[in-house]
């Protein structure tokens, strides 16, 4: 019986094996970006984030008050794991509209979706704040 090619086969795994350790690695030890409250992009990551983490007054302090949110926010669905990116940032006066490409897992391989979402922020007393049905919550009333 020939062993080349359990030994061959043995290296490519270890390789596979020594490849998806790293990536992990530098995954977890990437530092994470500094999001800026005083702008439409930083907002809008920070008020996900705090959805995700399930932090709800966090959250809602990014939201226009007049849109009457309070905690904890109902029928929001907080997938397991999100990836969010600034697609485009457009400003005009006290206005904002970001664009975010969203990627979605509930955790299986085939439970991952992507979608685009438009976050309109306007700007009050120098603060900029969330308003309409910003995505994932469509409304408070």
């Amino acid at each position: 019986m020939n062993t080349r090619p359990h030994a061959v086969l043995g290296v490519v795994a270890a390789v596979v094996a020594l490849l998806a350790v790293l990536a992990v690695v530098l995954t977890v030890t990437r530092d994470q970006p500094s999001l800026d409250p005083g702008t439409p992009d930083g907002v809008t990551q920070l008020y996900v984030l705090a959805l995700i983490d399930g932090d709800d007054e966090q959250a809602i302090a990014h939201l226009d008050p007049a849109l009457a949110c309070s905690a904890p926010l109902a029928g929001v669905s907080r997938p397991l794991r999100v990836s969010l990116t600034i697609a485009d940032t457009r400003i005009d006066g006290n206005t904002a509209i970001v664009v975010a490409d969203v990627t979605e897992s509930s955790g299986g391989m085939f439970e991952t979706w992507e979608h685009r979402e438009e976050f309109e922020l306007h700007r009050i007393d120098g603060e900029w704040l969330l308003t309409g049905h910003p995505w994932p919550v469509y409304g408070c009333k």
